[in-house]
């Protein structure tokens, strides 16, 4: 009997181990997401549409994000905003692009 309580004690704490490396996890990918706020993104891309005629491009704008702290294997997590934000500023005008980076 006592083998039986010593085994399911231990099975308990191996579950417990791996629930707090599970949440663990799931934290360190919540806190890669935020890593690259969407008004970093934004003010890269004004920033190379203003240098380039008022077109922004994801090329151009992606190595600024890796210099502000971007890993590699956070490309995926970030890129469907990187998209988002240069169509964005894309559809503006000159003018608001210049008013929004200032």
């Amino acid at each position: 009997m006592a083998k039986k309580e010593a085994q399911d004690k231990r099975v308990d704490q191996a579950q417990r181990v791996q629930t707090q490396n599970s949440a663990k996890k799931n934290n360190s990918k919540k806190n890669n997401k935020e890593i690259i706020k969407r008004d970093i993104i934004l003010a890269y891309a004004l920033e190379n549409a203003l240098a380039h005629e008022g077109r922004a491009q994801g090329g151009a704008v992606i190595p600024k994000l890796f210099q502000a702290g971007l890993k590699k294997e956070q490309i995926k997590d970030v890129i469907k905003d990187v998209n988002e934000t240069i169509t964005k500023v894309n559809l503006m005008k000159k003018e608001e692009q210049e008013t929004e980076f200032a």
